[in-house]
């Protein structure tokens, strides 16, 4: 049998909507050591207009991917099929990557997620965005906000946290199905304010939302 592979993918997409494509993606397998075994990075053809403020975030323009495969053709074709296997995937609210990867990772038998880890095991923190993480934490940085450069920045925290944690990789991929309590709320217009103070309307809302962090969301239900 083949051995659990880890995988620390990122995306970086056309815009902040649900019905985003992707025009770049990059991931790295690491050993339990947190030490590169593969890396690879593409840019890819979203099949869809890149907005100005995306571009804005990570500097690709639709001329950038005029001749670049589609993703499908780069897991099928250009790559062979890079997920293929047992797959642990690893990602800065990995949640995110997989609504787009997800359908070809061979077997997800795991998932860690850095940022919520960060919460957890890094609370004094500015706040959780890898970027911010990556300069208090000094980290060794390969530039910012493109897909290659988060993957290194990723595995970079996940070797922090496992530090100052004292886990290894695998029992920290145990520490994802723990539940941590959140006592006041990690962003946006409330940010700081402590989870009960914040309205019954704020609390519905944020519990619609779909892809919000399974601490907060848990912590949120305990308050109705």
């Amino acid at each position: 049998m083949l051995p659990v592979r880890y995988i620390v993918i990122d995306c970086e997409t056309t815009d902040a909507t649900t019905s985003a494509g992707v025009c770049e993606f990059a991931y790295a397998e690491i050993d339990e050591d947190f030490n590169i075994v593969i890396e690879h990075t593409s840019l890819i053809d979203p099949e869809k207009p890149i907005t100005a403020s995306a571009s804005g975030v990570h500097g690709i323009v639709d001329e950038d991917v005029v001749d670049s495969p589609t993703l499908a053709e780069y897991m099928y074709m250009v790559q062979d099929d890079p997920l293929q296997g047992d797959c642990v995937i690893i990602g800065h609210n990995v949640q995110f990557d997989l609504r787009y990867i997800g359908p070809y990772v061979g077997n997800l038998v795991g998932e860690i997620c850095t940022l919520r880890l960060a919460r957890r095991f890094i609370p004094e923190a500015e706040n959780h965005k890898l970027q911010t993480l990556m300069h208090a934490l000094k980290l060794q940085r390969r530039g910012s906000h493109r897909a290659d450069s988060d993957v290194f920045t990723t595995i970079g925290l996940l070797k922090h946290i496992s530090e100052v944690s004292g886990k290894s990789l695998t029992e920290l991929l145990s520490a994802m199905t723990e539940f941590v309590k959140v006592e006041v709320m990690p962003f946006g217009k409330s940010k700081g304010v402590p989870l009960p103070a914040l309205t019954a309307s704020y609390r519905k809302w944020l519990l619609e939302l779909g892809n919000l962090d399974p601490d907060l969301r848990k912590s949120l239900e305990r308050l109705k």
